[in-house]
Order: structure tokens, then sequence, then C-alpha cells
């Protein structure tokens, strides 16, 4: 004997404690509860109303129930339509049918599909549900974005630590007098390696000393500090 959940029909995911519905249409019923409640249960579905509740209530307050089995493939839009239209779904961000069956359609159900969507109004409920939903979608992905952020500032390295702190250290290392020294060094065009290895200090250093990064209050030309 076939396993009803094996097949294609209507079904209801249903909140126990206030009676609000999803309403949608499978292919394989059963593929489609295991893929809905695996979703929810890793806080990943797309529905942002389902997800909320299911958050807030717990897994065990919402079962999965069959509303119409469907022998007949192509006919899952129409039924689930019916559905949409008589019982208004609270959790369904859309009320136009088609939109979950996560089949590839064929080119007949693709024409049932724009026969019924022709005329259809979309109510100002289901717009409020839609633009609240990609809202929620954006507010998430800002905050991915700043959580990224936020890791790749805490993923400086313990080498680049390192070399800063040592850098510092070297440069308070050094002396007025040195400094002086070090620029007419420069100034005479000599090895910036060499004149680190002299001094006892790295040749970020000396770079800095030349760019005027540091040491910027001492002048070789007038023999004085700025």
């Amino acid at each position: 004997m076939t396993n009803i959940m094996n097949k294609s029909g209507i079904y209801q995911i249903r909140n126990l404690i206030n009676n609000k519905i999803y309403i949608g249409s499978a292919i394989v019923l059963r593929v489609r509860k295991n893929s809905h409640f695996g979703k929810l249960y890793r806080n990943k579905h797309e529905n942002f109303y389902l997800q909320n509740s299911y958050n807030k209530y717990g897994k065990d307050n919402f079962i999965f129930e069959v509303l119409e089995y469907v022998e007949c493939k192509d006919e899952l839009l129409e039924r689930e339509q019916y559905y949409f239209d008589n019982l208004k779904p609270e959790y369904n961000i859309s009320l136009i049918a088609g939109n979950c069956l996560g089949v590839k359609h064929t080119e007949e159900f693709k024409r049932k599909l724009s026969k019924i969507h022709k005329g259809t109004k979309l109510s100002e409920e289901t717009k409020q549900r839609m633009s609240e939903s990609q809202k929620g979608r954006i507010c998430t992905d800002r905050q991915k974005q700043r959580a990224s952020e936020i890791h790749k500032l805490k993923k400086m390295s313990e080498e680049t630590k390192n070399k800063i702190s040592k850098s510092k250290l070297n440069h308070s290392r050094l002396t007025s007098r040195q400094v002086f020294e070090i620029k007419i060094m420069l100034n005479q065009g000599l090895n910036q390696r060499i004149i680190a290895q002299k001094f006892n200090v790295s040749s970020e250093n000396i770079s800095s000393i030349k760019r005027g990064v540091t040491w910027k209050n001492i002048n070789i030309l007038e023999g004085s500090e700025i």
C-alpha cells in the first residue's frame, strides 16, 4: 500500500495556539513537510511570518495537515488557489497560487498559472505582507554584512599585531640625537637596512622616518627640533 504522504495534494501548517495557518501545494507531501520543518528548525525558512511564529511558540505547537489529495498534478494550482480564496491563510505572504511547489513546471502548467493570475489583483493585506517580508530580509542582510565587517576587524593576525608592537617599541628606543643622525645618513643616500642594523631598529622604522611619518619634529637643515 502506497504511503499517503507520498501523494500530491494541498496542505496546511497550523499553529495549535492561535490556529493561524500556512497553505501550500506539493508534488510529494512528505518531501514538502520535511523541507518546511527542516528549515524552520534551522531558522532558515523563507517565510518571515511563519519563521517568527515558529520561533515564538516552538516546534511542538505546529502541525502539518493534508487538506486534499490531488491525483492530477496539473490541478494542484487551481486547488491551492481555492483554499487561498476561502481560508485566507494568515502566514502566507502572497495569496496567489503557484509559488511553493518547488518543481519545474510544464508548459501546460505555466499556461494555467498565467490564466489564473491574469486579472488577479493583490489585496492591500497581501502587499503589506510582501513589503514587511522584504524589509525583514533587508535587515537580515545588513546584520550579516555588519557581522562580517566586525569579524574582519577581529581577524587581525598575531603576526600583524607583533609587527605593530615591535615598530612602536623600536620607535620609542630612538633618541632625538639618533634620529638626527639617521636623517643625515638618509640624506647622504645610505642604505636603509644598514642604518636599521646600526641603530638596532626595523627597516620599517627607518622608512617611516624617511617618509616623515614619524619624528617630523627633527629638522636636519636647521640642526634642531621644530
